[in-house]
């Protein structure tokens, strides 16, 4: 069944975007806007797709042999007023194509005295950032732990493999924090699953919010590098075979300088490559369904964050029935 709504006020949208999502409702809408330009095959062909998308289809599946049998978290995070909304994706298929996500709203701790007095030596800043990556642990902890159910459920076995993007860490402080505290947490929750389970895991630590540019000369110009564009050598802190960075660009950048995407393997017991790691984050660049090019991050990382930005302009916060559906597209 399609029911259609017309909206002749905008700013209603939100009311009734909120209204579905509680009521558990996939919804698509599009503006007068669009349907009042010139219309062309492209703009129905792509909102088909987007609708295609939300109801649980594959539009297209990428190959990724060394992801076989894997399941693929990403998780991001944004501002909120006073606290920050945490956006989980994981897949739920051994394609890559199905997703799970949820959406969360954490609250910034408040420090008293007899709290701080827990913590001898250290500042109120610094005991809120602790206080902060506990709980976030915590959170992470009840979406992995939920995921790994519904990948079981989908597929009727548990993922061999089980890589996580993890993005918006924030400063380096609070970055610290996540590689001592959170991938302890959640690396002990996969190896303790069940007895006789012990999935190969990788946490990698995912920054956008990179300031070096990278250029390639030719001739008397300096140009952007292409797509596909890896840097794993010299300018990076970490070289090693299981434990690494690298620098990767995997869109084209036509407009300004090409911002690189840091990445950083810090808990690695799969055995693959650094090359072959690279690759398969590269072709998950060309996984989004919103997009039909390859995007800055693997597609389970804009998802995480398309669902933080979902929730906040539409000021709701999504039904749990809808986790298994790409509804925010």
């Amino acid at each position: 069944m399609i029911v259609c709504v017309v909206v002749f006020n905008p700013d209603v949208k939100k009311g009734v975007k909120s209204f579905l999502d509680k009521g558990g409702v996939v919804s698509q809408f599009i503006t007068a806007k669009k349907l009042g330009g010139k219309l062309s095959l492209g703009v129905f062909s792509n909102l088909l797709k987007q609708i295609n998308a939300k109801v649980k289809q594959d539009l297209y599946r990428v190959s990724l042999p060394n992801f076989k049998n894997a399941m693929v978290i990403g998780v991001d995070l944004i501002m909120n007023g006073s606290s920050k909304l945490i956006g989980c994706c994981a897949t739920s298929s051994q394609t890559l194509t199905q997703c799970y996500t949820r959406l969360y709203k954490q609250k910034m701790p408040r420090v008293d005295e007899a709290k701080k007095a827990e913590y001898p030596g250290k500042s109120r800043r610094e005991v809120q950032e602790l206080l902060t990556t506990f709980e976030r642990a915590d959170i992470l902890k009840g979406f992995v732990n939920d995921a790994m159910g519904n990948y079981q459920k989908n597929t009727k076995s548990l993922p061999e493999k089980i890589i996580i993007y993890r993005d918006g860490m924030g400063g380096p402080t609070m970055t610290a924090k996540v590689q001592e505290h959170e991938v302890k947490v959640i690396t002990d929750l996969l190896e303790n699953t069940s007895p006789g389970y012990k999935p190969k895991i990788l946490y990698c630590l995912v920054d956008r919010n990179i300031q070096h540019r990278v250029f390639v000369k030719s001739g008397q110009d300096c140009l952007n590098p292409g797509n596909g564009t890896v840097i794993d050598s010299a300018v990076v802190e970490v070289q090693g075979d299981t434990l690494f960075d690298f620098y990767m660009i995997p869109h084209k950048a036509t407009v300004a300088t090409a911002q690189p995407v840091l990445y950083k393997s810090v808990y690695n017991t799969t055995g693959m490559t650094k090359d072959q790691f690279e690759t398969s984050t590269y072709h998950l660049c060309y996984n989004y369904f919103n997009f039909a090019g390859p995007i800055k991050v693997p597609m389970v990382c804009m998802y995480a964050h398309k669902i933080c930005t979902y929730a906040q302009e539409n000021k709701c916060v999504p039904s749990v029935g809808l986790s298994s559906y790409l509804h925010f597209l």
